[in-house]
């Protein structure tokens, strides 16, 4: 019985080439508010707490961050409308495979009339109506469902109350 001859060829064949990973960018809304319109809300370190974060996703170990890609609005900057605008319009730019970070380190309240309804509470808020001058969480909520294409995204509400 003789062996059957053997129709294999033998190639070198060059090793594939690693499949380019897909690039993205870090974008962020950081929101730190201290001084309050009204000063009885006023916090000591928020806006200390935000910088600092900031000037973290600057650096290589904090993700690199581009300037242009964080919104970061504190103190007299953290009003209502312009938080909006941060959400809502800031926020449209990201593409779906980027990467969001939200912060926020200021002051959360219920709605004492409502305590269902959470608030986040800006520079103008007017403590004597909440729910007529802060942002609903709800809102914060919605805006980021509405408005972002962004897969990857991490929200941070260091709030006191």
């Amino acid at each position: 019985m003789s062996e059957p001859s053997s129709s294999r060829k033998i190639e070198i064949v060059k090793e594939p080439q690693p499949i380019m990973t897909q690039s993205f960018n870090c974008w962020a809304v950081i929101v730190g508010i201290s001084r309050y319109k009204n000063p009885s809300l006023n916090l000591q370190y928020a806006d200390r707490d935000a910088e600092a974060l900031y000037q973290l996703l600057l650096t290589p170990g904090g993700g690199q961050f581009k300037k242009e890609f964080i919104c970061k609005l504190t103190n007299k900057r953290a009003t209502t409308g312009n938080i909006t605008q941060a959400l809502r319009g800031f926020l449209k730019k990201p593409a779906r495979e980027d990467v969001v970070f939200v912060y926020f380190a200021c002051h959360g309240a219920p709605d004492p009339d409502r305590p269902s309804n959470v608030y986040l509470l800006t520079h103008d808020t007017d403590p004597q109506d909440i729910a007529g001058t802060a942002l609903p969480m709800s809102d914060i909520s919605r805006a980021l469902k509405d408005t972002l294409h962004s897969e990857k995204v991490i929200l941070l509400a260091d709030q006191w109350h």
